[in-house]
């Protein structure tokens, strides 16, 4: 409806740095942050030239309780970890400088561009490996 109305406006979607690659035991939730990811991107370019705008918010770990609901314990110390706070923040002003993409932490950014130089099965065998050693993954 905005842009059948010529308004201004957009969309901030939150995916995730785990959207950048398949994670073994945890492959539902990457794979529907890829698909948001690969969604907003995409419609991010239909829309380049209007005044409407969206921007793909892929944050790494950030503690709000997730870890614990999704079985990760109480302290799950990641590195790059940013705040609720400092994550929203990166958001909102990569939403108002209409950046297509906003994955906040230097590490975080270093993180889904080493992926994508490594082919996916190396990666998901990465991932594999770390979860094995947090004890999250039995395979």
């Amino acid at each position: 409806k905005m842009h059948a109305r010529k308004r201004q406006g957009g969309v901030l979607l939150v995916a995730s740095l785990v959207g950048f690659f398949p994670i073994p035991g945890m492959s539902v939730y990457a794979a529907s942050k890829a698909y948001v990811k690969s969604f907003g991107e995409a419609l991010a370019e239909e829309l380049r030239g209007t005044p409407l705008h969206v921007t793909v918010l892929c944050p790494g770990n950030v503690p709000t309780g997730f870890q614990k609901a999704a079985g990760f314990g109480d302290d799950l110390a990641m590195p790059g970890a940013l705040s609720a706070a400092a994550t929203a923040r990166a958001g909102l002003d990569g939403y108002a400088r209409r950046r297509a993409r906003v994955v906040p932490g230097l590490l975080n950014r270093v993180t889904a561009l080493f992926t994508g130089f490594l082919p996916s099965r190396w990666v998901a065998r990465i991932a594999a490996s770390s979860l094995r050693r947090m004890g999250r993954f039995d395979a």
